[in-house]
């Protein structure tokens, strides 16, 4: 589904084919919501379908070394909203985390919420020698160099000693679509899972008729058999023997 067949779902569903009642602006507004919605469920039920890496390090001329100072406001700490730290395919004045608000128009950084941060390159084995330990905001970092704890307090790494010279993060990228900015013919999050694309567009509806003040039964019915579809096909995804599952635990 692109971006044109999202807007005409969605006018079709409100009855407002002719613009009448909203603006071009206003339903894009709404297709960010039920994208955002639609994305929740798989972040719910199969985190790994949208989970990301970005390396930070000496093959990449992004390793902490090579990061401009102002990134770095206190020793063994990176800023990643900084606009000018460095990093694999950024966009000039791009942060790597939240927003730069100096910018004419607000550029966002790739990572939404980081799950795991690794000391090395991913190609090193991820195992529990290499994976640095998050810490609660606001607690103490552990002094011991062989803890290799972290904190990410708002944007900005923590780290308990010496900041690793080179590190993995693995994260939730932001919504590949932004209908403020993208073309009509352009696919929806990149076509990810576009069989089950009518239901973000449903869940756009259901928030235009939260602002409208009354219940649509008919597209909670059609969201609540959609929803329950999309689940079972996520879930069905898992890794699985005859006699038993797999589940994972990822951090928040």
């Amino acid at each position: 589904m692109n971006l044109l067949d999202a807007q005409t779902l969605f006018r079709d569903y409100i009855d407002d084919p002719d613009q009448t009642f909203l603006t071009d602006s206003q339903v894009n507004q709404y297709l960010k919501f039920g994208i955002n919605d639609w994305r929740g469920i798989i972040r719910q039920h199969r985190p790994d379908m949208l989970l990301e890496t970005i390396e930070l390090t000496v093959a990449n001329n992004a390793n902490y070394a090579a990061q401009p100072a102002s990134a770095k406001p206190i020793n063994a700490s990176l800023d990643l909203n900084d606009p000018a730290i460095v990093y694999p395919g950024k966009v000039p004045n791009t942060p790597l985390m939240g927003p730069n608000t100096t910018a004419a128009l607000p550029l966002y950084g790739p990572v939404q919420a980081i799950t795991n941060i690794y000391m090395g390159s991913s190609e090193m084995s991820r195992d529990r020698t290499i994976r640095m330990v998050p810490v609660a905001s606001g607690a103490p970092l552990g002094l011991s160099s062989s803890l290799n704890n972290y904190m990410l307090q708002r944007y900005i790494i923590y780290f308990n000693a010496r900041f690793p010279d080179e590190i993995t993060i693995e994260y939730f990228p932001i919504a590949a679509t932004d209908p403020t900015t993208m073309l009509a013919t352009d696919a929806l999050e990149n076509g990810m899972l576009e069989t089950f694309q009518e239901l973000l567009v449903l869940l756009a509806t259901r928030r235009y008729f939260i602002r409208d003040g009354v219940l649509n039964e008919p597209i909670e019915r059609q969201i609540s058999l959609l929803s329950d579809s999309f689940v079972r096909f996520l879930l069905g995804g898992r890794v699985r023997d005859a006699f038993s599952g797999v589940s994972v635990t990822h951090l928040y």
